[in-house]
């Protein structure tokens, strides 16, 4: 080899991935539906609370495989102890901010329903145009990294020829 044999492949100028600015937001996503999940597990296992009597090991055993309460008299009641899970919340904060990783970003999102729902021709030609223009950039850092490895390559093997032309 003439040089080291790696090949960077550069996404822009000042060599910072897409979601780099966003990953605090990504990072808060993240723990946002690990808690949720979390939550929905602690309701799972909920708290069982006996009213009016107490319960032995061994019967709750049997309960446990017969899956059923005997229960001594109209006092005595069984119930499970939760917690209330509020769900707009979480939905709310999982919009809010997935919309601010898109914001942020600058890519759009293309389930939004304003996205693809009701645009007219002319909003769709003006993303697809600020897609493109986010991209065109890219798409030429990948070409120029694709051809350094093709040169590189050929070069390694002997290959007669331009690289270029490949």
């Amino acid at each position: 080899f003439s040089q080291p044999p790696l090949i960077v492949y550069e996404n822009n100028e000042d060599r910072q991935g897409d979601f780099d600015s966003v990953q605090t937001l990504i990072d808060a996503h993240d723990v946002l539906m690990s808690d949720s999940m979390n939550e929905f597990d602690r309701f799972a296992q909920a708290y069982l609370v006996l009213k009016g009597f107490a319960m032995r090991r061994e019967d709750l055993e049997n309960v446990k495989h017969q899956r059923v309460f005997s229960l001594l008299n109209e006092k005595d009641a069984v119930e499970f102890l939760t917690k209330e899970i509020q769900h707009e919340f979480i939905q709310y904060m999982a919009e809010w901010q997935r919309a601010e990783i898109h914001k942020h970003s600058g890519i759009p999102n293309l389930d939004d329903i304003k996205f693809g729902g009701n645009a007219s021709g002319e909003t769709l030609s003006k993303w697809i145009y600020l897609m493109d223009l986010f991209t065109t950039p890219k798409e030429s850092y990948f070409k120029r990294a694709l051809r350094d490895r093709i040169g590189l390559i050929t070069e390694y093997s002997g290959l007669p020829g331009d690289p270029t032309e490949i």
